[in-house]
C-alpha cells in the first residue's frame, strides 16, 4: 500500500485536506481439480478531498469528495469507479445533545464480466440521513437515533466488499430502503 495525506487548518474556523492511497494485492486463489494456487492481482485506488467549515461553537459543516477506482482480473466485477460528494451539517450542544443532516450524491460505474459477456452498468442517485443524540454525561455512554435513506429511494449500488456477485448487491453501506438504527453504548 502506498498512500500520501495531508491536512491543513486553513484558518480558526476552516480546514482542509487530501489524501491518495494506491493499494496493490496480490491474493491467493485456489481453482481447479486438484487445487492450483493461483494469485489475482486486485488494484485499488482512492482520491479524497475534506473541507471542514465550524460555522460557530454549535455548528459544523463538512464537504468531502471522494473516488474508489478498483480492478478485479478474476472476478465477476472486474472493474468500478464510484464517486461520493457527502455533505453534512451538524449540531452540538453542550449538554451532549447532537444533531446531524447529511446529504450524500453517488455516482457508480461497474463494469461486471460473464464468460465472454460484458456488461457496464451506472448509476446517480442522492441520499438523505438524519441522526440526532445525546452524549451522557462524563463520557460514560451514547444514545443515538438514526435514518438512513430518509427518502426511501430505490438505487442500484456495488460494494466493493462484495464484489463477486452477479447483480448489483443490496447488503452495503448504501440501502436502497429507509432504515432505522436505535444505538445505545455504555463506556465503563
Amino acid at each position: 500500500m502506498k498512500g500520501i495525506a495531508f491536512d491543513y487548518v486553513n484558518t480558526d474556523s476552516i480546514s482542509s485536506g487530501i489524501e491518495i492511497v494506491k493499494r496493490d494485492i496480490h491474493e491467493p486463489q485456489s481453482s481447479g481439480s486438484p487445487p492450483t494456487l493461483i494469485f489475482q492481482d486486485i488494484n485499488e485506488k482512492l482520491y479524497s478531498f475534506h473541507l471542514n467549515w465550524l460555522i460557530s461553537n454549535n455548528y459544523q459543516m463538512n464537504f468531502q469528495y471522494t473516488q474508489e477506482n478498483f480492478y478485479y482480473p478474476i472476478e465477476k466485477v472486474r472493474d468500478s469507479k464510484l464517486e461520493e460528494l457527502p455533505i453534512t451539517l451538524k449540531y452540538t450542544h453542550p449538554s451532549g445533545f447532537y444533531s446531524e443532516v447529511k446529504y450524500t450524491n453517488i455516482k457508480q460505474k461497474v463494469k461486471f464480466v460473464s464468460g465472454s459477456s460484458v456488461n457496464i452498468e451506472t448509476t446517480d442517485f442522492s441520499l438523505a440521513d438524519l441522526s440526532i443524540g445525546y452524549k451522557l454525561p462524563k463520557n460514560s455512554g451514547v444514545l443515538n437515533f438514526s435514518i438512513n435513506n430518509l427518502q426511501d429511494r430505490d438505487f442500484k449500488y456495488q460494494d466493493k466488499y462484495d464484489y463477486n456477485t452477479d447483480d448489483f448487491n443490496i447488503n452495503t453501506k448504501y440501502t436502497p430502503k429507509r432504515t432505522i438504527f436505535l444505538n445505545i453504548a455504555f463506556y465503563f
